[in-house]
């Protein structure tokens, strides 16, 4: 669905895990799930609700059960802006909006099961950030000048290159 639960950062927009779904989960280590079989729900709090989903970007977007996970750090941008994340035939293929200087942002992929149109990113394709200020309402490109995975490897070139349950800094 899409949502997030990444205790390092504090963001947690999915609660508590539900018996009978099914989850994604990416270690940075060896680790033991333990998983009671009694836990009740837990909804997200309202902190993590300030991630919030965008505005302007939301309209464009077609969730496809492909996705990847994307941490943007724009400590100079105001709280309540957008980060949108373009394919390079215009798709918007995911959003967020900025809070403290960051955006979380899921990336929707294509989904293989509509073959007759793309929806989002393919595998592969090459992705840019555009920026759309709330204060001016205008967008603008957006530079990326690194790009990372979670547990700090850098990765080169620093591009945005779509693949299917990625997660980058």
């Amino acid at each position: 669905d899409g949502e997030v639960y990444w205790p390092g950062l504090g963001i947690n927009t999915m609660g508590g895990l539900l018996p009978g779904k099914g989850y994604k989960l990416y270690v940075t280590a060896s680790d033991t799930l333990v998983y009671p079989s009694n836990l009740r729900h837990v909804p997200p709090s309202a902190s993590d609700a300030e991630q919030g989903a965008p505005h302007h970007f939301a309209a464009q977007l077609t969730r496809s059960g492909s996705d990847a996970t994307l941490l943007v750090r724009a400590p100079a941008l105001e709280d309540g802006d957008e980060i949108g994340v373009r394919t390079p035939e215009g798709r918007i293929a995911g959003g967020g909006i900025v809070h403290g200087g960051t955006a979380l942002i899921v990336v929707w992929g294509d989904d293989p099961a509509s073959s007759d149109r793309v929806e989002n990113a393919s595998e592969g394709e090459l992705l840019t950030l555009v920026h759309w200020s709330r204060v001016g309402r205008q967008e603008h490109a957006l530079s990326v000048v690194a790009v990372t995975n979670p547990v700090g490897a850098v990765l080169d070139p620093a591009t945005l290159t779509y693949h299917s349950d990625a997660v980058w800094v």
